[in-house]
C-alpha cells in the first residue's frame, strides 16, 4: 500500500459478524505512524441492541 491510499474497504476481515451488533468493524490495515493498524486489535462499534 502506499503512503496516503487507504485499505480497501471490502476486505473480509473488515467487517465481523456478531448477533445483536448492527455495525462492528476491524479497523486493521489502516494507516497509523508509519505502519498500520493491526488486524483483531482496533475496532469500531455502533448500534448495539439488546
Amino acid at each position: 500500500m502506499s503512503q496516503g491510499q487507504l485499505p480497501e474497504m471490502t476486505d473480509p476481515r473488515r467487517l465481523v459478524l456478531l448477533e445483536g451488533v448492527n455495525n462492528f468493524r476491524d479497523l486493521g490495515g489502516y494507516p497509523a505512524d508509519g505502519g498500520t493498524t493491526r488486524w483483531e486489535v482496533v475496532c469500531q462499534a455502533d448500534g448495539c441492541t439488546g
